[in-house]
């Protein structure tokens, strides 16, 4: 089964896509998530932070004609060799800037506690049908073994938002991306599959200087949690519905009275 491709299981991703828009997630489903430059420095920073490099770094500083530009035929097609690869490539300054975040990281006084307790898994798949029939899935970047039985889950999040120790602005860093329905989506997955109580955190990075980091916990007994299950749960209803039915409502029906009031 491959993850990506199946969506007989529902991901947090395709979730947020369809409560923003059922025509979008459909969309999304037909023609796959377009790759960008921002998903390709994504997931290279995800394989540093578990040190591990299945990437290419081009430098041009290595070019078979140091003292002449692109234009000349053999840096052009040397140039063209090592971008066309079957594999993520980045530049050098990608890479330096990336390894500033994983070392940053590396050195918070949050990632030296985790690795303090036991790795219970690394990108693990999970899928899960709910007693309502709700299928669902996830993939978490890592889970820990908890002091007190329980599953510590761990997602490391890149963010050009200016970090601060504000609970406010944090609060709509999650939210703007809908991040809290992806915490919730990973907590009720494991939590139903290990049988064990799930602490969910994210860890964000800012990508530039001085690359900050903000551990961030979702409490799963809190009313921010609530509130975002709410929302999880209606969506993660909806969209099981929509692939039973193939009737995927377009925005104007998805509203409340077809219109937005201002």
């Amino acid at each position: 089964m491959n993850y990506y491709e199946n969506h007989e299981f529902i991901s947090a991703s395709l979730l947020k896509v369809f409560i923003d828009s059922p025509q979008k997630a459909h969309h999304y489903i037909n023609e796959g998530q377009k790759q960008s430059e921002a998903l390709t420095l994504g997931r290279c920073f995800h394989e540093m932070m578990e040190k591990k490099q299945s990437f290419q770094i081009f430098d041009e500083s290595q070019r078979p004609e140091p003292l002449k530009t692109f234009a000349s035929k053999a840096n052009k097609e040397w140039k063209a060799s090592q971008l066309n690869q079957d594999c993520d490539v980045i530049t050098l300054a990608q890479y330096t800037e990336l390894k500033n975040m994983v070392d940053k990281v590396h050195g918070s006084e949050f990632y030296k506690g985790l690795t303090g307790t036991k790795l219970e898994g690394i990108e693990k798949e999970f899928y899960y049908t709910f007693p309502n029939g709700n299928k669902a899935k996830c993939k978490p970047d890592a889970l820990y073994n908890g002091k007190d039985g329980s599953i510590i889950c761990v997602d490391w999040k890149t963010t050009a938002d200016k970090l601060t120790g504000s609970t406010r602005k944090t609060n709509y860093l999650v939210s703007k991306f809908k991040y809290d329905i992806q915490a919730v989506h990973y907590s009720e997955i494991l939590k139903n599959v290990l049988e064990k109580d799930i602490h969910f955190f994210f860890v964000f990075v800012e990508k530039s200087a001085p690359y900050d980091v903000l551990p961030v916990y979702i409490n799963p007994n809190g009313e921010y949690y609530n509130f975002a299950f709410e929302t999880w749960n209606d969506g993660l209803t909806d969209i099981n519905e929509s692939f039973k039915t193939n009737n995927w409502k377009t925005l104007e029906q998805s509203i409340e009275n077809k219109y937005i009031s201002l």
